[in-house]
């Protein structure tokens, strides 16, 4: 994806820079999002309090710590990364579930109450393990595309 493919439609953020380490960035992204974002007043940054949350982006603007910056994410990506961080653990833990009640405590000659429990945490927790590695991915997360401000020495 390169530049060119970024949209107006896209969900963005505002925050400062707090540490570049090559091609990525962790910004502190204030609460109130950017007043541009479509999706600014149910957005979970707004939950996040008042000291902002450490999202990690790729610097595409070469910002440097204590920059205030713009951080974009399109919608598809939003979705797909919010689809893979809950929906996989789900459904993975759902499969256990019953694997663990149906077959594995009869097996075991468990409770297939305590079987079902037991294996479908086990299986959500592997569910997160594609969740991990895709996070890991430089596609996966938003974008530093707009440097909008310099250090001040105040928090964003």
């Amino acid at each position: 994806m390169g530049a060119s493919d970024f949209g107006t439609g896209d969900l963005c953020s505002e925050g400062r820079v707090v540490e570049v380490s090559g091609a990525r960035a962790t910004v502190r992204v204030s609460s109130e999002g950017c007043s541009s974002c479509g999706d600014r007043h149910g957005c979970a940054l707004a939950a996040s309090g008042t000291g902002g949350t450490l999202v990690e982006a790729r610097n595409l603007a070469g910002a440097k710590v204590g920059q205030r910056v713009r951080l974009e994410q399109t919608p598809a990506a939003h979705v797909r990364n919010a689809c893979i961080l809950f929906v996989v653990p789900s459904i993975c833990a759902l499969v256990g579930a019953v694997a663990g009640h149906e077959w594995l405590a009869a097996w075991l000659g468990w409770d297939a109450v305590i079987g079902g429990a037991a294996t479908g945490l086990v299986a959500a927790g592997i569910g997160l393990l594609p969740a991990r590695f895709f996070s890991l991915r430089e596609e996966s997360l938003p974008r530093l595309t707009a440097i909008i401000g310099e250090e001040n020495g105040g928090n964003p």
